[in-house]
This record gives C-alpha cells, structure tokens and sequence, in this order.
C-alpha cells in the first residue's frame, strides 16, 4: 500500500513546457542547463559551447524545455535538429532529471515536441538511444517510433553496448466530415468561378449588340 505522502511526492509536478529559439532571452541559460543535466545522465560530458555551435549550424532546430512552475527548476527537455545532408529531423537530445522520472514528463515533452514538429509540416523524426537507456526505448514504443536499425558494434560508455535507431512517422488523417466540407467548399468557389464568367460572357455579347445598334 502505498503512503499519501509517496503518493504526493509521485504526482506530476504543475509543469511549463516552452519551445526556445535562439532569440529568446532565456535562450543562452536554457541551453547551459540542458547541457549540465545532460553531462549528469549520459556517459559523456555536454559542453555549453559544442550544444550552441551544433543547433547554430543547422537550418532548423528546436529546444523544448520543461519547467516546474513552484521554483522555476528546469525538469526535463528536447532538442532536435535538421540535418542539412540528409534533410531529416533528429531528436538530439531527450533527458528528464532523476529526481523528476516516472512522472510522465518525459513523455509529455517528447508529446509536445513531436505535435510542434507535425504541426511545422515534417513527416518524420529520427532518433538514436541505447540498450543503456531501457526506459528511453519503452518511451519511444509508447510513441509510436518504429526500430528500424540496430548497430551492435556502436557503443557509448560502458553500460551502452548498441545502438539502436527509431523513427516515427507522421501519418495525415483526415476525418470524413472534414473532407465532405472541403469538398462542398472547392464545388462552391467552382460554380461562383463559372457563373462570374457566365455573366461576362453575356455583358460581353450585350456590349457587342449595343455597339452595333449605334452605329
């Protein structure tokens, strides 16, 4: 049984999740706090500079980060990029801080990252984890990614023996109601497009009738 205060304590904190551009005030901070708590959880160390200079050289890129409302704390965050070679979205970086896990956080950024990224007209997003990171693998199930490789010869530290690569695809759905309306909608501008030219075409003769009469 479990104790009202490791209920509480379980519950989901009162979360902010705001997408940042380069031109944001808070834009620098952020990105120095996502590189220390990301330093805290992967194998190897984010610097401020490398995670600044990799979204600068890239067309498109997107920073989400997650925010406790009662003091402000950074919880947890998304970064992914645009690849100018390939032109694929990667989800670079996804990282909730520990004290923060098993809160649902995770996938409430990656939900609200992954929205922005279908809303911005992408089909689809790409993202490398490893057999380290099982909760991160069972995260990408829950959302709907598909493992589409597996590298056994990548790894990452010493717990981060293979790679693996999973890829979601966006799939337009389009509810019948929505298509009929469309639909009565283009017939709509056709009929007025063919009554205007109608019109014309008998003021045209009209004018022709009358300019002989004149004469």
């Amino acid at each position: 049984m479990v104790s009202g205060s490791a209920s509480r304590k379980n519950r989901t904190p009162p979360l902010v999740i705001r997408k940042l551009s380069a031109g944001d005030s808070e834009y620098a901070k952020t990105l120095e706090e996502i590189a220390e708590i990301a330093s805290s959880i992967f194998p190897e160390p984010v610097q401020f500079e490398d995670l600044a200079r990799e979204l600068l050289s890239h067309e498109d890129s997107g920073v989400y980060a997650a925010k406790d409302i009662r003091n402000n704390n950074l919880v947890g965050f998304d970064v992914w990029y645009k690849n100018p070679e390939d032109k694929q979205v990667w989800l670079w970086l996804h990282g909730v801080v520990p004290e923060y896990r098993k809160r649902g956080i995770g996938r409430k950024i990656m939900r609200y990252c992954l929205t922005d990224l279908e809303l911005l007209g992408y089909n689809k997003v790409t993202l490398i984890t490893y057999n380290g990171f099982p909760e991160m693998i069972r995260l990408c199930r829950r959302m709907g990614f598909m493992r589409i490789k597996k590298n056994p010869k990548d790894s990452w530290g010493e717990n981060n023996t293979c790679s693996y690569y999973y890829q979601k695809t966006f799939v337009p759905v389009i509810r019948e109601g929505q298509l009929k309306i469309e639909q009565i909608i283009e017939d709509k501008k056709t009929e007025i497009h063919n009554e205007s030219n109608s019109s014309k075409n008998k003021l045209d003769i009209s004018t022709g009738n009358l300019s002989r009469i004149i004469k």
